[in-house]
């Protein structure tokens, strides 16, 4: 059967005897065998049979661990925006990643200013585009303590009170941070459902 000779040929090894015709050895038994021996183990029915072999076993481990980590990044907020390309001809779509800027009555806070001074900045915040009125209040606050270092806390520590979202009776709520496109969407993996 092809299992025999399977295992008769795992211990048959070259054996350079010096002569012309090349042998082999049968390790287990000592016996030197001839080329023509040699050649006789491979007879085409024995050959049909080796090729029909299928015992083999495999093993594959699955690997189960239930709480892996997917990816390495932080899961950022983004927004879809609708706006000319380059060349200003065509529209296209962008996803930008939104930031929030908190602590903007704060007395170190400096880089808020920096929000207010361009109009290129100022269209990077949200409130910019999605609530203009509430960004007219903001821009009457900066231009009056514009050589302040933060006009917001100057505002704040004058009027002792916070500058609040657009109402009809100017009753709404106060604004204690101000969301921004911080930049483009990269690669990232979508998680979203």
């Amino acid at each position: 059967s092809a299992e025999k000779i399977l295992n008769s040929l795992k211990n048959v090894r070259d054996f350079d005897s010096g002569e012309e015709e090349k042998s082999s050895v049968d390790l287990r038994t000592g016996e030197i065998l001839t080329d023509k021996q040699y050649k006789e183990l491979f007879k085409y029915e024995y050959g049909c049979r080796i090729k029909e072999f299928n015992k083999y076993r495999y093993s594959h481990y699955v690997d189960k661990k239930v709480n892996r980590q997917l990816t390495n990044e932080t899961i950022y907020s983004t927004r879809v925006v609708k706006e000319l390309d380059k060349k200003g001809k065509k529209e296209i779509e962008n996803e930008y990643i939104i930031s929030k800027h908190t602590g903007i009555y704060s007395k170190d806070n400096k880089t808020i200013k920096k929000f207010f001074e361009d109009e290129k900045k100022q269209k990077q915040l949200l409130m910019y585009h999605n609530d203009p009125k509430t960004f007219e209040k903001f821009m009457e606050v900066y231009n009056e303590y514009k050589k302040e270092s933060n006009p917001f806390y100057a505002y704040y520590n004058e009027h002792k009170k916070f500058i609040t979202k657009y109402a009809k009776k100017d009753d709404g709520p106060p604004v204690m941070s101000i969301k921004y496109r911080e930049s483009l969407l990269g690669n990232h993996l979508d998680l979203s459902h």
